[in-house]
């Protein structure tokens, strides 16, 4: 095999090779971000979630409970409806009654329902609620 072979025969295995890892990043990338969406639409804590609100989340008090509302990545933006006589909120990915202490009488920055709740436990499986934000009524 000549020099110019050889070089243009590693040219294409480098090229090849490039290729490989670009599609492989690319492809992580994808199911990062369809994960990322499930996540959030089930009501999961989502890093991307919290730190777009943070700020907002941060000073949030629960006067009716005594507890903050923020605890560092338990806040994220979820779905709300209305069941008859009361509201749920999507934890976790199950709906879960809303109680009158968890409401907040703040709008959020995207007018959106917010939920701030602990991790799942054995006393609390959807995980103890601290704060909910209720988007404004028309």
């Amino acid at each position: 095999m000549s020099s110019l072979e050889h070089k243009h025969s590693a040219t294409i295995f480098l090229a090849g090779g490039a290729g490989i890892i670009a599609i492989g990043i690319i492809l992580a990338y994808l199911i990062g971000m369809a994960v990322n969406a499930r996540a959030e639409e089930q009501g999961y804590a989502s890093p991307a979630g919290h730190s777009e609100f943070h700020q907002f989340y941060f000073g949030l008090y629960n006067s009716k409970k005594s507890v903050s509302c923020c605890h560092n990545q338990d806040c994220r933006p979820t779905q709300l409806r209305d069941n008859g006589d009361h509201m749920e909120v999507m934890l976790n990915g199950q709906w879960r009654g809303v109680k009158e202490d968890e409401i907040i009488p703040k709008t959020a920055p995207d007018w959106g329902a917010h939920v701030c709740a602990g991790d799942p436990t054995s006393a609390d499986p959807l995980g103890r609620v601290y704060c909910v934000i209720v988007p404004p009524r028309s």
